[in-house]
């Protein structure tokens, strides 16, 4: 915490930083962590804003909880599902987020696990650690990149970036989203295929990766009926969100071979509860979303949530906020 005596504002976060990171947080404000938003008991002034650290939800209830006085919800990543942007709106609260600076790292993790999973790494690991292995297996086969088809959902800054990789490592590149890509960006993708449908790109893709954000519509996006559609021995990749896949479905048809793998960096609820159908489930990769966990990337993330937090009590214009121009749209 600042030190005493200070006149900075009081800050909610849900969770602490990492030393280094917490520090600048230190520097500006008064920080209190309270998990899951609750009102600490004892402030010495009305709390003013909540910073997501670690993706608590924040609902028109928690914000009403401080009693009206929270000004500004700055979230330290791009998705802000687990915030009600509505009610925020609805209390003249501003959303920040952290678009842009994450892009690189999150696209990094995607190529990470498509490769893991393309060329069996975690297997291959754990075969090489077998002492009852003796000599090299010359059955042991794994798929290419080069030369396979990359179905990319979501074909925004992530799904960009991503797409990019998959081409330099000699993949072609599909992609579904609702409107069709600019001429240029797809001739800039190697004449990337848009898909005008989903059962298009999955009945087409050897590597799937998910990119979009997660919504009302596009939650579930990928059950049963989808995972049918795909091509034998088809990856799935997931950078966007767990609610994005039915988990279920997803472990049913890892179990049964009708799915080739499924590596994902978010699951929902995260992490995933003891005994979860895929954390049992064969071929599946699971990392504990640590797609933007780089020293670099999160340096800037906090940077950008923090001079969020600064225009917002200034009022000044956020940096970046999906709801500023709605609330400003409500004042004029």
């Amino acid at each position: 915490m600042a030190a005493s005596g200070t006149s900075r504002v009081l800050v909610v976060q849900d969770a602490a930083f990492p030393a280094e990171l917490q520090a600048a947080v230190d520097a500006r404000f008064r920080p209190v962590i309270s998990p899951g938003f609750a009102p600490p008991p004892g402030l010495p002034e009305p709390a003013q804003v909540l910073l997501s650290a670690s993706h608590d939800a924040v609902t028109g209830d928690v914000l009403d909880a401080f009693g009206g006085t929270i000004k500004v919800v700055s979230n330290f990543g791009v998705g802000y599902d687990h915030i009600d942007e509505a009610a925020c709106t609805e209390r003249g609260v501003l959303l920040g987020n952290t678009p842009n600076v994450l892009t690189a790292a999150t696209a990094e993790m995607a190529l990470a696990l498509l490769l893991a999973h393309a060329r069996r790494v975690v297997e291959g690991d754990a075969r090489s650690r077998d002492p009852s292995l003796t000599r090299i297996d010359t059955s042991w086969m794994s798929k290419q990149v080069a030369g396979s088809t990359v179905g990319i959902v979501g074909l925004g800054r992530i799904g960009h970036a991503v797409a990019t990789r998959c081409l330099a490592f000699g993949a072609s590149i599909a992609y579904h989203q609702r409107h069709r890509a600019p001429p240029d960006q797809e001739a800039s993708l190697g004449d990337a295929a848009w898909c005008e449908t989903l059962h298009a790109l999955l009945a087409s893709s050897d590597f799937v990766v998910l990119c979009c954000s997660c919504t009302a519509e596009t939650r579930g996006l990928i059950s049963s009926a989808q995972l049918s559609c795909m091509r034998p021995g088809a990856v799935l990749v997931n950078v966007g969100r767990g609610a994005l896949v039915d988990q279920e479905a997803v472990a049913l048809a890892l179990e049964r071979g009708a799915l080739g793998g499924y590596a994902t960096d978010v699951t929902d609820p995260e992490p995933l509860p003891e005994g979860h159908a895929l954390l049992r489930a064969p071929r599946c990769i699971i990392t504990p979303h640590t797609g933007s966990a780089t020293v670099r990337t999160r340096k800037a993330m906090l940077d950008l949530a923090l001079a969020n937090i600064a225009a917002a009590l200034a009022s000044s214009t956020m940096p970046a906020s999906p709801n500023q121009d709605a609330l400003a749209s409500k004042t004029a």
